[in-house]
This record gives structure tokens, C-alpha cells and sequence, in this order.
């Protein structure tokens, strides 16, 4: 009878403590260095409504804050620079949409104003920009 020789079992242990510090150092790099989306622009409480359509390329934001501040694509104006605003886009492209994005608690002589404005320099393209209506069915 042949004896077997005996053979050395080994248990390798694997650390996985540098594995998961070198996946906390990568979550914390790509964290830093990504980019957040955020919307741009002016914090806005925007009245809610069921229709929703998208915002086409060919348009330009106004926005009234809660505080009556005016801002034409995120640059704030007065409303007489605005006033000439609305003169150098009847002259360069009329058909652009115009995007009236109002704070729910603004006074609505404010948005008729600017609604009336556009008008007399015939830009009849308005939009009052909404958020989705939430639903209370759940």
C-alpha cells in the first residue's frame, strides 16, 4: 500500500479592504467632476396646468419673479429695456415664440402689461409657461 503524501492546504484570504477604498475613491472622483443639470434661470412657483407642450428652439423667456424683477432669457432687465427688446425682435424674426414664464403669486396686470407690449410691436406668438398639475388621485 502506497501512502499518500500529505498536502498543505493554503487559505488565501482575500483583503477586500483596498478593493472597496479604491470604490469609494472612484465614487467621490466621478462625483467631483460630473457636471450637475440644473434648470438655469430664476426659481419660479409657475401655476399648474394640464397641457404641457415642449419648448421649441425658436423662443425667448421672459420672467416675472414673485418680487416683479423682469428677466429676458435669465439677464435681468427693466421693462423698458425690455420694451426694446420686443422692437429688435419684431424687426429680426417676428415669428419667434414668446415664453411667458410668471410666478403663480404675480399680479396678473403684470403679465398683461408685458402680454400688451409684445402686441403693439406685433409679436402675437405668447406662451405662459406651466408645471404639471399634480395628481391628487393617489
Amino acid at each position: 500500500m502506497r501512502k499518500r503524501k500529505k498536502r498543505l492546504k493554503f487559505f488565501t484570504h482575500l483583503d477586500m479592504t483596498p478593493l472597496i477604498d479604491c470604490v469609494f475613491l472612484l465614487n467621490i472622483f466621478f462625483l467631483l467632476s460630473s457636471s450637475f443639470i440644473l434648470q438655469p434661470g430664476i426659481k419660479v412657483n409657475l401655476p399648474q396646468s394640464n397641457i404641457n407642450e415642449p419648448q421649441t428652439d425658436k423662443s425667448v423667456e421672459i420672467t416675472i419673479t414673485q418680487e416683479n424683477l423682469l428677466f429676458y432669457n435669465a439677464d435681468r432687465i427693466s421693462f423698458d429695456e425690455l420694451k426694446l427688446k420686443f422692437k429688435s425682435l419684431a424687426k429680426t424674426s417676428p415669428d419667434i415664440i414668446i415664453v411667458l414664464k410668471a410666478d403663480g403669486n404675480v399680479k396678473h396686470s403684470k403679465v398683461v402689461e408685458i402680454m400688451a407690449s409684445a402686441k403693439e410691436n406685433n409679436l402675437s406668438n405668447l406662451a405662459i409657461a406651466t408645471r404639471p398639475k399634480e395628481d391628487d388621485s393617489l
